[in-house]
């Protein structure tokens, strides 16, 4: 176990798995070679095999001399950041929050995912049945080996999992009482248009489009939106409410009863709403196109069949499954930690490239309790209670504004070990070059 045979050999093949892992990350993304290569099981073998490996070789020294001191910490510096990786990665704490300007989080989302299923009978109280973590990546369920989840009215199964397909959503009719409620409209002046849709899963839930100068929401309005210009939809035994709220002003603005191909003025820019689809009651309808590779519009999706119907859900989304007698809400995504403090997002500031529309430099002012308009930026992070905030990336309406930071949250114990086995290492080299200028040394004498 102490042979240089042994060391080589695990140095090569700590090499190749390296390299099998650097052309992963190319083709399928880093989560993938997380996933697959670095924190496999092979992987966590080789790891042993090399802290064998480097723990023989310096019992293998003893008794040791002033002569081995420059070997040992050496390898015990190499032993300390090996132990010091897989503390971080199993006690850890790797992530992402997203604020939106002028409100706050205390949610830090990591790439582990989950599945939570919740029932209801009446589809406006949900009790949770499930919540188990998953892997698809590492163990993608197959029809022959599926993932179960028994139900009072048969079983749940995930049955096929696609890591990168680009959906194409469309909203259909339902004739089912307990569906969603769905609007497509038109926003448009002299300058701009767009069109979108706004589909309310739930009464409990609301779909948020943000179009520059305004929020479009269905569903209820969500504290932090208050006081800004909101476009509100709502349904009253199948009769489409539109009301306007107007920045500053706390009472709505203006409000109509409106139908299908209606057109309506509003009080922002010359902007005018037509609304194309009217459905008060409605369901999703997804269609797939896989790709081999990740691309910024690719996403993991999952089937789901149940009752001999088969649905998919994608990452981080939602499903609305029923049954004669319940409702059933089936959520797959990535898991998200409580923090027991909120980050406050005050501002967010950004110095554009002249000439082009690119991000040059960009800034969070964040307030945590006890620290108020501290900046985080590329190179300044927040420390706080053992946490580190880094800036990240943001997030832009359709005009180009800012209206999220998204902050990386990062808490590693085992950051100790690994600066401490770092000093080793450059000790034991500094006293290697010591030794062997000692020993080579004309008029001194060689042990």
């Amino acid at each position: 176990m102490a042979s240089l045979k042994l060391a080589v050999f695990t140095m090569a093949l700590m090499a190749v798995v390296s390299a099998v892992g650097t052309f992963v990350e190319a083709k399928l993304g880093l989560e993938h070679a997380q996933k697959l290569v670095y924190q496999s099981y092979w992987m966590i073998a080789v790891m042993v095999l090399f802290v064998t490996n480097l723990t023989a070789v310096i019992l293998d020294r003893w008794p040791w001399q002033a002569k081995h001191s420059s070997f040992i910490l050496a390898h015990v510096g190499l032993i300390m950041l090996v132990l010091g990786q897989w503390v971080g990665n199993n006690y850890g704490l790797d992530g992402t929050m997203n604020i939106n300007i002028g409100s706050e989080n205390k949610f830090v989302t990591v790439s582990k995912t989950e599945v939570q299923v919740y029932s209801s009978f009446d589809a406006v109280q949900y009790t949770r049945l499930y919540r188990q973590d998953v892997d698809f990546i590492s163990n993608p369920p197959t029809p022959e080996k599926p993932l179960v989840f028994k139900l009072e009215e048969g079983e749940l199964k995930f049955t096929e999992f696609k890591p990168f397909v680009v959906p194409k959503r469309d909203i259909l009719p339902s004739d089912n009482e307990n569906s969603g409620r769905a609007v497509r409209f038109q926003i448009k002046n002299n300058q701009t248009q767009a069109v979108e849709w706004v589909y309310q899963k739930s009464s409990q839930l609301s779909d948020i489009k943000p179009m520059g100068l305004m929020n479009v929401v269905m569903g209820p309005i969500k504290p932090e939106l208050v006081g800004q210009n909101i476009l509100h939809f709502e349904f009253q035994n199948d009769e489409l409410i539109v009301t306007t709220y107007k920045k500053g002003e706390q009472q709505l603005h203006r409000r109509w009863m409106a139908k299908e191909s209606d057109s309506l003025q509003l009080d922002w820019m010359g902007f005018e709403l037509k609304l194309l689809r009217v459905l008060p009651k409605a369901e999703e309808s997804w269609d797939f196109q896989e790709k081999d590779g990740p691309t910024p519009l690719t996403v993991a999706a999952a089937k789901i069949n149940y009752k001999n119907k088969d649905q998919w859900v994608l990452q981080n989304d939602t499903l609305k499954i029923f049954s004669e007698n319940a409702v059933y809400i089936l959520t797959y995504g990535q898991k998200r930690f409580e923090l027991d403090f909120s980050v406050q997002l005050k501002d967010f500031e950004m110095v554009k490239y002249e000439g082009v529309n690119k991000a040059m430099e960009y800034k969070s002012i964040v307030n945590v309790p006890t620290i108020e308009n501290h900046v985080i930026s590329m190179n300044e992070p927040l420390k706080f209670k053992g946490l580190t905030f880094y800036q990240a990336s943001f997030q832009q309406d359709e005009m180009g504004k800012p209206i999220s930071s998204v902050l990386s949250v990062n808490y590693d114990p085992g950051r100790v070990l690994k600066y401490l086995g770092s000093l080793l290492v450059s000790i034991g080299i500094i006293l290697l070059f010591y030794f062997k200028r000692k020993w080579s040394w004309p008029f001194s004498k060689k042990p």
